[in-house]
């Protein structure tokens, strides 16, 4: 596919940005940074996302944090699973840490694979350690920090 550069070149230049967007499902989504974030609660839990969209969050990764949002508890679930195994196995210097970690919010950034997103974390070594995961295909994988 051929990209007129130019034309989006002045698209993007004269274009009124969006700053705010009120969807049914996750609320209000702000931009902030280049991304759409969002914060929702599960049974008084807070879940937070950052959404990837071109001029306005994209919705297919609404839809795919929609999902998430529903499906929130398993996640958790499969999620500490993951992390109590990578504890065990790959990551013994740091288990304590990682059994400690929580899901701080879901990157969703690639609309033509909704199903790739990434797992930030918090825990108790923020300061100097930024740990996260992929969620991919609905499968925790590749802890890293």
């Amino acid at each position: 596919m051929k990209v007129n550069w130019l034309a989006r070149s002045k698209e993007c230049l004269t274009r009124k940005p969006i700053e705010l967007v009120n969807t049914d499902s996750l609320g209000r989504l702000t931009l902030v940074d280049g991304w759409w974030e969002a914060e929702a609660f599960v049974d008084g839990e807070r879940v937070c996302f950052q959404i990837g969209g071109r001029y306005s969050p994209d919705p297919v990764l609404i839809a795919r944090a929609t999902d998430i949002l529903r499906d929130y508890d398993q996640i958790k679930s499969d999620v500490a699973a993951f992390l109590q195994a990578e504890s065990e196995k790959n990551w013994a210097d740091v288990a304590e840490e990682i059994r400690l970690l929580r899901i701080r919010d879901f990157f969703l950034c690639w609309p033509k694979r909704p199903d790739d997103v990434e797992i930030h974390f918090d825990g108790p070594a923020d300061d100097y350690r930024c740990w996260h995961c992929n969620y991919n295909g609905r499968t925790p994988s590749g802890l890293g920090l």
